[in-house]
């Protein structure tokens, strides 16, 4: 329950941020910045998944139950 309020917030940051560098810095360091935090969300979430299936594969050799 107590990160109810971040998954919330989190996004309003990342647009907020994003204006803030655009400002700052231009365009293209805003954009650049976004499509990277894009490119390590997906990557992210790849290896998750593939840790997750090799966690089960070593579970079956390593469950004794």
């Amino acid at each position: 329950m107590c990160f109810i309020s971040v998954i919330i917030v989190a996004p309003l940051i990342n647009i907020t941020a994003y204006i803030v560098l655009w400002r700052t810095s231009g365009l293209e360091y805003s954009l650049i910045t976004a499509a990277w935090w894009g490119v390590l969300l997906i990557t992210q979430h790849y290896t998750t998944e593939k840790t997750k299936e090799y966690k089960t594969k070593e579970s079956q050799y390593n469950d004794e139950r």
